[in-house]
């Protein structure tokens, strides 16, 4: 069977290779496990974007930044 790739905006088919990925328990957005990955994105944020400042992570779907 063919894969057609279709470039619109959505729902897209995910790749089999994200699908075990995305199939593992969601981890929950308080506690520890959360804090310690939040500070270390956070960290290399700051690196990759070379400030100090602080950066904030959007645990959300794109659009809930809009709003």
């Amino acid at each position: 069977m063919t894969r057609k790739l279709l470039m619109i905006p959505g729902p897209s088919e995910a790749d089999p290779e994200v699908l075990p990925v995305l199939a593992k328990q969601v981890v929950a957005h308080y506690g520890d496990d959360f804090y310690k990955t939040y500070l270390d994105i956070s960290n290399k944020l700051q690196q990759v974007f070379k400030t100090k400042n602080d950066t904030i992570l959007l645990p959300a779907p794109g659009s809930a930044a809009l709003e």
